[in-house]
């Protein structure tokens, strides 16, 4: 199986390269530049399933557009009870079906938010303007700040793509995995 990946964050790359050599033994795994079609930073759950899923079909479709699926990663803002929280969203395509997933997803600290909501910076640099640091983005990322490490952005973009990638292991669900079937329980 051959999976493109559009984006040029290595963090992204490896941690999508972990959750398809957990699905998918074998499978290979190339990182395409993919533009997303959205903002550099989404505001909204909605914007930030556009992103992912533009940047699936764009990996999908890139080079010699032989690859069996193309993968898309987003992480974007959006708002809940007065509250910013900053969500990792994956799309997973084959061209006719696309399939998605998410990792956990946590508040922002008001001042970030402010910053980032006003449309003025990206959360990594916001952050990195917040706390005098450099910007996370290709590192652990804003939860790997928030976390001191306790919890990095591979491990967030990691869990997203198996959660969309896990409905192409199985035939029944409708994905052109490998054909396993799923039984009932007796």
């Amino acid at each position: 199986m051959r999976i493109q990946v559009g984006t040029g964050n290595p963090v992204k790359v490896r941690a999508v390269r972990r959750a398809v050599a957990a699905l998918f033994p074998g499978a290979t795994v190339k990182a395409i530049a993919a533009g997303s079609t959205v903002a550099a930073q989404p505001l909204s759950l909605a914007a930030t399933t556009r992103g992912a899923k533009a940047r699936a079909t764009a990996a999908r479709k890139a080079g010699k557009g032989d690859a069996d699926l193309g993968v898309g990663v987003e992480s974007g803002v959006w708002r809940a009870g007065g509250a910013a929280f900053l969500a990792t969203l994956c799309a997973v395509t084959d061209g006719r079906r696309t399939t998605l997933g998410g990792g956990p997803f946590f508040e922002l600290p008001s001042e970030v938010a402010s910053l980032v909501l006003r449309g003025r910076l990206e959360v990594g640099r916001a952050l990195a303007r917040r706390m005098r640091i450099r910007d996370p983005a290709r590192g652990q990322g804003a939860v790997g700040v928030l976390t001191r490490g306790v919890v990095t952005r591979f491990e967030l973009v990691r869990m997203a793509a198996l959660m969309a990638l896990a409905p192409w292991r199985y035939g029944d669900a409708g994905g052109s995995g490998d054909g396993i079937r799923i039984r009932a329980a007796p």
